[in-house]
């Protein structure tokens, strides 16, 4: 599956701005005062300012390439707040995904994610910067009930499940290694983290290879 855009909100919009823009670097794609949207590989990230109080945070993450880890993780040191994953590393390790990855904050409280797949063929032989993100590999959707959520896309979209992934009752993956849809029960902790998961807005124009489909969640009746 291939993450195409993904749609998320915010109550500080310059600030989300000059992160990805300034300090990530990813090209702008398009800009008013309501929004901005950047290119991440094939994918576009597009936020929007949050409406009434509510402060949207999110979970996402990007591939990249499989060679370089320790080169990322060093790039973004100097860039966003790394998330140890306990008091001695820094680095997750996912044996069962055949991934590896790091977590950091951006400055409008979304957690995000480097991941390299080793089951990918994408190694690179350039310095990382900011044209080494491949694409938006995660995106977070949060629900009260995730089995009927995910079955619910299974069964309109056609959507298959992670074979890495088992499912549970508060946690299931769809997709593959090149685009992953991860359902969250509200308020299970977000890992690395003690962050509760929230249900805020979010879409996602996604595509199998044979058909486009635009996903749509927690948006108010």
């Amino acid at each position: 599956m291939k993450i195409l855009e993904i749609e998320l909100f915010t109550s500080d919009l310059r600030s989300a701005e000059m992160f990805y823009i300034e300090k990530l670097g990813l090209p702008l794609i398009s800009k008013t005062k309501e929004h901005f949207s950047v290119q991440a590989g094939w994918s576009t990230i597009t936020f929007k300012r949050a409406k009434g109080k509510i402060e949207p945070q999110y979970h996402f993450a990007f591939n990249i390439p499989k060679n370089q880890l320790q080169e990322a993780f060093a790039w973004m040191s100097q860039r966003a707040t790394i998330i140890p994953v306990d008091q001695n590393t820094v680095i997750a390790d996912f044996d069962n995904w055949n991934a590896k990855s790091f977590y950091f904050y951006d400055p409008v409280g979304n957690i995000l994610e480097c991941l390299t797949r080793f089951d990918l063929d994408n190694e690179s032989s350039r310095d990382f910067n900011s044209g080494s993100f491949l694409c938006v590999s995660e995106i977070a959707v949060v629900t009260d009930n995730v089995t009927r959520l995910a079955d619910t896309i299974h069964c309109e979209n056609g959507l298959d499940f992670f074979s890495k992934q088992p499912r549970h009752e508060n946690f299931t993956v769809m997709g593959d290694d090149r685009g992953l849809l991860i359902i969250s029960e509200q308020d299970r902790h977000w890992y690395p983290t003690q962050q509760l998961a929230k249900r805020f807005p979010v879409s996602a124009r996604v595509s199998d290879f044979q058909r486009v489909y635009d996903l749509t969640f927690n948006y108010p009746s």
